[in-house]
Parts: structure tokens; C-alpha cells; sequence
């Protein structure tokens, strides 16, 4: 969603940023059951690079986290699905358990929103909705559109840089194949399990695009909470680091909270949610353990909203929040 002009008033960022966390505790409550959110994006609202390239890549960066909530669901409606009945502006549609409670729909447009609550015109917008459902990419084929999308926007803004993406699910890596990122010498998706670093490091691709010679960076971005103890993350990421060269990066960020009661309550309902495939919610003590032997960067590991903020206002929970940084290996 876009407030154009709003956000220059402190109060309205404010309010923003409070709703932002309501709502994401309400998302991820274990009591009651948490609503169902899900969402259809054209790729044209993630084509425009508002507020610049690197805002752009953020905003795609969050659009990525809810793939372990089962109760949030984003999909992207490509160019490709053509024509397609909200093309003359976006809709809000807001169903309720009591079945006497027909909802509503939100609907935008240039000089401000309509609510709609009529029978009739509740039913055709429920047909809309299932059409551009049915339309758009399946949820899988979105995280992975999503993914290409963030790194066309990472090389504007380094355009010599050599990436090497992992990814265990294979719907991934033939969805890749058939982008023109594919077609990319500078990148390259490899088929693999991100604990099994030996495979991952002296695979060809990787020799080809990494000089372990010159310092590399690794990036763990909201993943190292979906590795369990058992299959020692803090050992993957030291085996990783161990092989790179002196001055090399490791960037981390990771669902944390500060109360034990919270981390059991998320890590069991991510582990309903995602059937098991998920590791555990940590402590920040637990975090800052993967940087052992590494120098953290200014200004350290801490509340993502805090390292090097820019005064847009980050939405985040209270009781749990994501918590990193980057720290490179000495000489």
C-alpha cells in the first residue's frame, strides 16, 4: 500500500508504524486462531521503484517473510495473465466467521475509496477475486517470482556483482530456468540443501562466480531460524565462513524474542504452520553465538529498526522482533 504525500507528517508516520505492529501481532497470535490475510500484487506495482531502488528491494525482502505462516498467502499476477478486471484500480474485500455477516469491500480509486455491502455487489467482486486468484502465480511460483524481482533490483544497484542463490525446492530452480536471470553469467541457482556447504562451495557454478581468494559475502536473510538445532546451524554458518577469505561478510537476520514463553509460543505454531519444516524462534544471545570469531560492523548486532535507521519507520511486533547485522573475518 502507498500513502503518497502522508508520510511527511510525523504523526501520520507514527500511526502507521503502530497499526504496522497490531497487525502483525494479530497475524501471528497461537489464541484465538489468527484471521486469514492473503494478497494478490501486479507486477506492475513491483516494477516502480518508489522511494528508489533500494527501498524497492527492502519492501520485496519483507514481501518474502510470510512463506511460514499458513495463514498468509501472496501471490503476484504477472504480465502475462493479460487484461484483468482490477486493472482500473486496487480492492479490499473483509469476510467474517458470523455467517449473517455478508462483508465488505474497500474499494480505491483516485479521489478517495468506496465501501461496498450489497448482496450484489459483494457476489461480483467474489468472482473477481477468484478469477485474478486463479490468474495469478500459485503461492510457490510467487516467492520464487518475487526472488528474481529483488535480485534485478540488487544488480541496478551493483551491476558487477557474481550471485549464487541456494535453494532445496526444485519448483524453484525450473521456474529460474525459464527466466532470463537464467540467461545471467553473473548468477547462478543451485539445487541444494543450505546445510550441506562442502556441495554448495565446490560446485562448479560457484567456483566459477566465487574467487575464494578475494573476501565474498554470505547472506542469511530471515532463514537461520528455519534450520533446528539438531542440524546445527551455528556449525553450517562457521563452515561456510572457515572456507571464504580473510575480510569476507556475514549478514544475518533472525526472528528473536527477549521472552522464553513467546519463542516456545511462535516456534510451535511455525512448526504447525510450515508442517514441521521449520527450526526454532532464538534469543538474541543465540544470535549474536553465529558471529563468534568475526567482527561485527557499526553499529553491531542489534534491532534491525536500529542498525543505520533511515527514519521511515519499520513495522515490527514488541514481544518479538528481527535482530542481526553483518560482521566480517578478520585478517
Amino acid at each position: 500500500m502507498l500513502w503518497p504525500g502522508e508520510f511527511r507528517y510525523r504523526s501520520w508516520q507514527n500511526y502507521v508504524v503502530m497499526a504496522g505492529r497490531e497487525r502483525q501481532e494479530i497475524l501471528t497470535r497461537a489464541d484465538p486462531p489468527p484471521p486469514r490475510f492473503s494478497v494478490v500484487l501486479s507486477e506492475a506495482a513491483l516494477r516502480r521503484p518508489v522511494g528508489g531502488y533500494d527501498v524497492m528491494l527492502r519492501q520485496l525482502e519483507y514481501l518474502m517473510l510470510p512463506r511460514d505462516r499458513a495463514n498468509v498467502t501472496v501471490q503476484v499476477l504477472s504480465f502475462d495473465a493479460g487484461v484483468h478486471p482490477a486493472m482500473v484500480g486496487p480492492f479490499t474485500m473483509m469476510t467474517f466467521p458470523d455467517p449473517d455477516d455478508l462483508g465488505l469491500v474497500n474499494v480505491e480509486n483516485a479521489t478517495g475509496a468506496l465501501f461496498l455491502e450489497e448482496t450484489a455487489e459483494l457476489r461480483a467482486y467474489d468472482e473477481i477475486w477468484g478469477a485474478l486468484q486463479a490468474s495469478a502465480l500459485s503461492p510457490d511460483d510467487s516467492q520464487t517470482f518475487l526472488r528474481s524481482t529483488s535480485h534485478q533490483i540488487a544488480q541496478r544497484l551493483a551491476p558487477d556483482s557474481r550471485v549464487v542463490y541456494i535453494d532445496r525446492d526444485p519448483i524453484v530452480v525450473r521456474h529460474q530456468k525459464v527466466n532470463a536471470l537464467a540467461e545471467n553469467q553473473n548468477t547462478a541457482f543451485i539445487l541444494s540443501d543450505a546445510r550441506d556447504v562442502e556441495r554448495i562451495l565446490d560446485s562448479p557454478d560457484t567456483r566459477r562466480l566465487i574467487d575464494f581468494g578475494k573476501p565474498a559475502a554470505v547472506l542469511y536473510f530471515m532463514f537461520l531460524h528455519f534450520v533446528p538445532d539438531e542440524s546445527d546451524p551455528r556449525g553450517m554458518v562457521r563452515g561456510m565462513m572457515d572456507r571464504l577469505a580473510p575480510g569476507s561478510y556475514l549478514v544475518v537476520s533472525h526472528v528473536v524474542s527477549d521472552e522464553a514463553r513467546v519463542r516456545q509460543q511462535m516456534t510451535e505454531v511455525s512448526l504447525a504452520n510450515t508442517r514441521g519444516n521449520f527450526g526454532r524462534i532464538r534469543s538474541r544471545e543465540e544470535v549474536r553465538a553465529f558471529f563468534d570469531g568475526l567482527e561485527p560492523v557499526e553499529p553491531g548486532l542489534v534491532d534491525i529498526r536500529d542498525w543505520r535507521p533511515d527514519d521511515r519507520g519499520e513495522e515490527q511486533a514488541d514481544r518479538w522482533f528481527v535482530f542481526g547485522g553483518v560482521a566480517h573475518k578478520p585478517a
